[in-house]
């Protein structure tokens, strides 16, 4: 079995933790997580393309952590480019995922210094120098061929799941972002690329962030996209709470590629692990929840 495996391969190459208490997170798309002795968080990525975003995390991190205002993970453990199976570990951070029941049920002036917090930790993320870690050329041409990649995968992939109206809606959302010269009027920073309430860490007795997880899909593009987890979580207003604490450049388009368009196509990435992990469920909910968005888009 994997996890026997994994196990086994810790507490052998980690001798000093082979007698400590084993716990198993299954449930993330790119990582499978094994916590050690309460203490330790050892990631296994789970993909070819998680494997390579952990080379971009282990030669960034290091530099990136001591810039940033919240802890983020530090690595003690790696394993060589040699082995047969990749990890890293490092000290677990302390706390809990910042679930929207929390932090709603925070008072207004509690409620205050936690976007304060997020606002300034993006600013600093997003101002991290990126030039010594990704090719001088970057700019935001690469986004658009990003998502110029994703439609068409989205096509290739989703479509036969996907009755004529969803598909013709699909195609409006796609094209109309994608021709849109504003869509891609912003300068490329260092993104966390997946911030949302699981990966935002909240320390209840002292009522404030403690640290920010799981960098597995961080890259370099839109700035606004790291807004899109807060917005669909915590709601418009909160995102917007953040976004006053925000000192890194807003250009005039940056709230309308939220609303018109990443929050709207959010959910393709749950139908494609559904449709590539063959999980009917996922699947049946992706389109349930696309299908819910394009009728009120309509609407």
């Amino acid at each position: 079995m994997l996890i026997d495996k994994l196990i086994t391969l810790i507490k052998t190459r980690h001798s000093a933790l082979s007698k400590e208490s084993i716990s198993i997170n299954e449930s993330g798309w790119s990582n499978l997580v094994v916590v050690v002795g309460g203490r330790i968080v050892f990631r296994f990525p789970r993909t070819d393309s998680a494997k390579k975003t952990l080379q971009i995390e282990q030669r960034i991190l290091p530099t990136l952590g001591p810039s940033l205002p919240l802890p983020i993970p530090q690595f003690l453990y790696a394993s060589s480019p040699t082995d047969e199976i990749t990890y890293v570990g490092y000290p677990l951070i302390k706390g809990d995922p910042l679930s929207p029941r929390a932090l709603h049920s925070l008072s207004s002036k509690q409620k205050e210094l936690v976007a304060k917090q997020l606002g300034e930790f993006l600013t600093a993320l997003h101002t991290f120098p990126i030039e010594n870690e990704f090719p001088s050329t970057i700019e935001a041409s690469w986004t658009i061929k990003t998502w110029q990649r994703n439609y068409e995968t989205i096509k290739r992939k989703c479509y036969p799941y996907m009755d004529p109206q969803l598909i013709a809606w699909t195609d409006r959302v796609f094209t109309r972002f994608l021709s849109d010269s504003a869509s891609f009027h912003f300068s490329p920073c260092l993104l966390h690329n997946d911030f949302k309430p699981a990966h935002i860490l909240y320390n209840s007795r002292q009522r404030a962030i403690s640290g920010v997880i799981d960098f597995g899909s961080m890259w370099v593009g839109d700035p606004a996209y790291d807004f899109v987890g807060l917005h669909k979580a915590y709601g418009q207003e909160f995102a917007a709470q953040v976004i006053r604490h925000y000192g890194a450049p807003i250009d005039k388009a940056f709230f309308r590629r939220i609303t018109d368009f990443y929050l709207k196509v959010m959910s393709f990435w749950k139908l494609l692990h559904g449709i590539e992990t063959n999980n009917q469920r996922l699947i049946q909910s992706a389109l349930e929840k696309l299908r819910m968005i394009s009728k009120l888009d309509r609407a």
